[in-house]
């Protein structure tokens, strides 16, 4: 590391020199919804359109490839709605039908249930046997439904396995034909009143649990629903075809609770299962956070780990999703295109670059001083989301239209400003996911680095935590310090370089960027991610930039490189 003098100062509203931004500001969705299932459920065809296919989509499409994880934000829910959208327009040939299921208030429900103190006596064991079948059984029927939904043809013209099937969900008011199946809410609501009302009769005869479980398991592997399983793998095996079940994810699990372990382990299980079991035609994926990985009961990881795939943003991902959103915007807007570009180009980085660069300016001036490329700027305030680079984007966007600059002429105080004034809202959703890991997360984080400097030891860690005390009640100081890897707060400076003069960049890694964890290490430097300098009135040195580090392969593209080129100077 560069042996210097750091000067630090605090960097928040009230430092910061703003010239558009006049007081409360509420981004108008400019480039889209940073809820993914909103805007994919508002107009699945225009959300198909500004789909980036990134490396990680291509890999998730992948037979073999079954369970997705991700940060919040990252785009599970995107990639598994357009996997979905793919196949139902048959742009995807690998299967012929698909349906995405989203379990969280199932997955509410089901615990309550099972938490209930009559089921205190019971092992994790009966109880994971009893939620393979639950997962089975919600799997297969939402199979039947999508299948279902696909025949509305003449009884004449429909071959016999679906009119099995068809008699099956009529029985049990299950067809698509009922109104009632809508993202699985259909088949979760029948079994959720079937579990309810054996629950409330078991309760009232006091009966033992046991006679519970074996009660709802009879009614799940009856035999009439055995005939539609039946029938619907003939089916898929006659024609050559498969179905695929997506299971899109929670955004919270509370994996220390024994039932929610359970019933998590049950679903990878069930999904390993029908994998294994490929000649029945259905192939099951899910997506989970991948802020609970490592607290994920994982008893088969070793049948699991060449199945797993964690979402990686690249730089020119994220400007290929910029750039497509970005032209999509000035098309609504009746802005004249010229015909040079379309959205097909923004699948190449170079292209979206190219479109950019008419509209956007190619550096800024940060609040330190430092001339710093414009979209490596935006995204060193985000983790790489998104919905983060949405948020920032639409709030650009907004304080463009609120002091009247042209959309085809975005200002540097527009990218300043907008990178910097809805921090506080990235922020606490960073953290908010950690409170459903560690009680209290988000108080103890703001507890111990509120006003700390932006470069700091370990040993700086630790002394903040020696006056959080009232906040360590319910994990040690190592846990704590996962913690603040984990949520990306800090990361480990790798690179220190001379530029633009007594100016330095300040290359760092953070967890969020990288599948293993980070381990601390008492003398080494740690950096704090600019995205939390403002909300947590962090002390910046003036004389240096923190960026999040590239992966060699992206170094010349997200523009470090080439902007040490032009200053002359490398480091």
């Amino acid at each position: 590391m560069i042996n210097r003098k750091y000067t630090f100062q605090n960097v928040n509203h009230a430092s910061y020199r703003y010239s558009l931004f006049k007081g409360n500001l509420f981004p108008e969705k400019y480039i889209g919804d940073n809820e993914a299932e909103v805007e994919w459920n508002a107009d699945s065809t225009n959300s198909s359109k500004v789909f980036v296919h990134t490396q990680s989509y291509k890999v998730f499409q992948k037979e073999s490839m079954l369970f997705l994880w991700g940060r919040r934000g990252t785009g599970k829910t995107a990639i598994i709605r357009m996997l979905d959208f793919e196949v139902k327009q048959k742009k995807n040939k690998l299967y012929l039908f698909s349906t995405v299921i989203r379990p969280e208030k199932f997955f509410y429900d089901l615990t309550t249930i099972y938490r209930d103190p009559m089921f205190s006596n019971f092992y994790k064991e009966e109880l994971s046997i009893s939620f393979v079948k639950i997962w089975q059984w919600v799997i297969i029927s939402s199979a039947l439904v999508e299948v279902d939904r696909n025949y509305t043809l003449p009884d004449t013209d429909i071959p016999e396995q679906i009119k099995t099937i068809k008699k099956y969900l009529g029985k049990h008011k299950l067809g698509h034909s009922s109104g009632l199946f809508f993202n699985g809410t259909g088949v979760y609501n029948a079994l959720l009143e079937q579990l309810k009302g054996e629950f409330k009769r078991i309760q009232r005869t006091n009966q033992s649990p046991a006679f519970f479980v074996s009660n709802v398991l009879s009614r799940l592997t009856s035999d009439d629903f055995r005939i539609a399983t039946e029938a619907l793998c003939s089916f898929l095996n006659a024609t050559k075809s498969k179905i695929l079940v997506m299971i899109d994810s929670n955004e919270l699990y509370n994996l220390k609770d024994e039932v929610s372990a359970a019933l998590v382990s049950s679903l990878m299980k069930e999904i390993l299962d029908f994998y294994e079991k490929k000649s029945s035609g259905i192939i099951v994926k899910a997506a989970f956070p991948s802020e609970m990985y490592p607290y994920f009961p994982m008893e088969n990881i070793g049948k699991i780990n060449d199945k797993i795939h964690f979402i990686h943003w690249r730089f020119k991902d994220i400007i290929n999703l910029i750039a497509k959103r970005y032209y999509h915007l000035l098309v609504e807007k009746d802005y004249h295109m010229n015909g040079l570009f379309n959205l097909n180009d923004f699948e190449n980085f170079a292209r979206s670059k190219e479109f950019l660069e008419q509209y956007f300016p190619e550096t800024v001036i940060t609040f330190s001083g430092i001339k710093f490329p414009t979209f490596p700027y935006i995204i060193r305030h985000t983790q790489k989301k998104p919905r983060q680079i949405i948020t920032i984007l639409n709030t650009i966007l907004s304080l463009a239209n609120e002091n009247d600059i042209s959309f085809t002429g975005i200002t540097k105080e527009c990218i300043t400003e907008g990178s910097n004034i809805r921090l506080k809202e990235l922020t606490d959703e960073a953290f908010s996911i950690y409170d459903s890991i560690y009680h209290d997360a988000t108080s103890l984080i703001k507890k111990a680095f509120t006003d700390i400097k932006n470069l700091i030891k370990i040993k700086d860690v630790h002394e903040r935590l020696s006056k959080c005390k009232s906040h360590l009640t319910s994990f040690d100081r190592d846990e704590a310090i996962r913690l603040f890897f984990e949520c990306g707060l800090i990361g480990i400076v790798m690179k220190e370089e001379q530029y633009f003069n007594s100016k330095h960049i300040i290359q760092a890694l953070f967890e969020y960027q990288v599948k293993d964890i980070l381990v601390e290490q008492f003398d080494h430097l740690y950096a704090i991610h600019p995205m939390f300098y403002q909300p947590l009135n962090i002390q910046v040195d003036m004389e240096s930039l923190v960026y999040p580090m590239p992966v060699a392969e992206e170094y010349e593209e997200d523009g470090l490189l080439c902007l040490y080129k032009q200053t002359g100077t490398n480091g």
